[in-house]
């Protein structure tokens, strides 16, 4: 009995870390800002909890959240707070890459994580294990513009580009 309730206090206190967060959305080449886009973003979501010890990196370079940071559902990470509202339509995101926006907090760098436009990974680890690999081509196919999001552990199940809804179609019969 002792260990049963042992084992309930210890998903208790599990069930408050950020534990089951995953990449769930990015956009590594929007159209609409000249050169390599300042207005990729990449979306976090799964959790609640601290998210020290979480890095996001692309084998070149990459960064971590500020001591502290918390995640309450979804997080969102920017190249560019000002670029990224001018494609996206919607400002602030949860934090920037570059310092342009003196009320979005950035990440700490190291180094330079690019999304790359037509190959490139993103990873995702928890201190030195790797929680999450995302790698293009191959599990998305890059395209301009294109939205790669993750539905029921699937990714792009269906193509959207920035600004299309993510409402699925009616799959009612028609009436008779």
């Amino acid at each position: 009995m002792r260990r049963i309730a042992a084992a309930v206090l210890l998903l208790c206190l599990l069930a408050g870390t950020a534990g089951g967060i995953q990449i769930v959305e990015f956009c590594p080449d929007p159209p609409y800002q000249p050169g390599d886009p300042p207005d990729e973003y990449l979306v976090l979501e799964g959790g609640t909890g601290i998210l020290d010890g979480y890095v996001l990196s692309d084998g070149e370079g990459g960064y971590r959240f500020p001591p502290g940071t918390r995640i309450d559902g979804r997080l969102v990470v920017a190249r560019s707070g000002p670029a990224f509202e001018q494609s996206h339509g919607y400002l602030p995101p949860d934090f920037e890459i570059e310092e342009r926006t003196p009320a979005v907090p950035d990440v700490i760098p190291n180094g330079n994580l690019l999304m790359a436009n037509r190959a490139d990974e993103l990873l995702f680890y928890h201190k030195t294990t790797l929680v999450q690999q995302i790698a293009w081509p191959g599990d998305v196919c890059a395209r301009e513009g294109q939205v790669h999001y993750l539905d029921d552990g699937v990714w792009d199940p269906r193509p959207l580009f920035i600004g299309q809804s993510r409402l699925k179609p009616n799959r009612s019969r028609a009436l008779r």
